[in-house]
This record gives structure tokens, sequence and C-alpha cells, in this order.
């Protein structure tokens, strides 16, 4: 199986929001600026993130969290690249296998004095059925999976679960490239990410 490994660099708004003793979290989507960073008021001091692209096309996301300057809150956004443009999907056609690369930008452990950051870059794959418009699919490591549904010509939209916390799906397809953005967050976790894909060789 031959992977393509997309590579791209940022931290999009629909936001879920939680709260506890502890500390506030949210996640959202964040559309980027002009040089395709996001953003979003976190402190530089606690951000962790990047942006990942299809090298062929350009296409990708930008994902990012941390802690914000003012409230201290913990947040995760995730937005498509600028400028991301896919052809219509095939009307029809069946089930496509697609490969590529998920990444993401997680805070866990989130407490009053303690947090843990962390980013990941793995190899995912999920099936395109262009019949029932559906895309679904799971990162080789079974952190991640995706339930998505195809809308309007080159929509996508569904959730995710990244390590069992539940997420909001978005993003593009088409019949030779998919670009999908991802956001989640608990009690004491945030994560927000993307993935990229082609068809499978």
């Amino acid at each position: 199986m031959q992977r393509t490994h997309i590579f791209l660099c940022a931290p999009i708004v629909v936001l879920a929001a939680c709260s506890s003793s502890s500390q506030s979290t949210t996640s959202g989507f964040l559309a980027p600026d002009a040089n395709n960073v996001i953003d979003g008021d976190i402190d530089e001091a606690t951000r962790v993130g990047n942006q990942r692209q299809i090298p062929e096309t350009r296409n990708g996301f930008v994902y990012t969290a941390g802690q914000l300057d003012d409230s201290g809150a913990y947040v995760a956004y995730a937005g498509q690249k600028l400028n991301n443009a896919v052809d219509d999907r095939p009307a029809s056609g069946g089930a496509t296998t697609f490969v590529g690369t998920y990444a993401i930008a997680e805070v866990t452990g989130i407490s009053t004095d303690s947090a843990t950051p962390n980013t990941e870059i793995a190899d995912i794959s999920f099936e395109v059925d262009f019949d029932t418009l559906t895309l679904t699919g799971e990162s080789d490591n079974g952190k991640l999976s995706v339930d998505g549904q195809l809308t309007g010509t080159q929509g996508l939209t569904g959730s995710v679960a990244y390590q069992e916390t539940a997420g909001a799906l978005d993003g593009l397809v088409s019949g030779d490239e998919a670009i999908g953005v991802f956001h989640g967050s608990n009690d004491d976790t945030v994560f927000a990410g993307g993935f990229v894909g082609v068809p499978e060789d």
C-alpha cells in the first residue's frame, strides 16, 4: 500500500465548550488568517499545532491548541486552509479507499495547576462511498475514527472520536482528494486537527 503523506502548518468557528471545577475547555472550527495561521488569542508559550497539505494541490488544514491569554481557559481550533478548492465529487461510483495522514494537537489532564500538551501525526485510511454518500474509517493506530456524510457537491460533515472523546467533523471531498477538519473537548481534554487523503493506488 502506497501512502501519500501530506504536509501543512497552523491552528476554525462552531464551538463546543465544557467546564468543571478545574479549568474551562472549548474547541471549535476557526478560519485561519491570510498567512494560514489560527491565532485564537492563545498564549504562544502554551501553543501546539501546525498545518498539513496535499503536495500536489496544496489543499489542507491548520490546527492548534493551548491556553487563552486572558482567561486561562484551554482551547483547540482547526480550520481549512484559505483557498482550498476541490472538484465536484462523482455523482455515483461505489466505494473508494482513500489513504493519507491525520494530525492533531491536544491538551490533556487539564486541571487548575497542570496540563499536558501534545501533537501527533499518523496514517489513516477511510472508505468514501459515492452512492451512499458516506465517509468512514479509522487511523492505523486505532486512536481516531471518522463517521462522515457527503453533502452538496463537495461538502463533508459528521463526527469523529479521538481516544473515545467525541468531536465534530467538517471538510471537502472530491473523487481525487479529501480534506477533513475536526475538534472536540471534555472536562479535562481539548483537541483539534484534520486529515488529508487520496485514493489508494
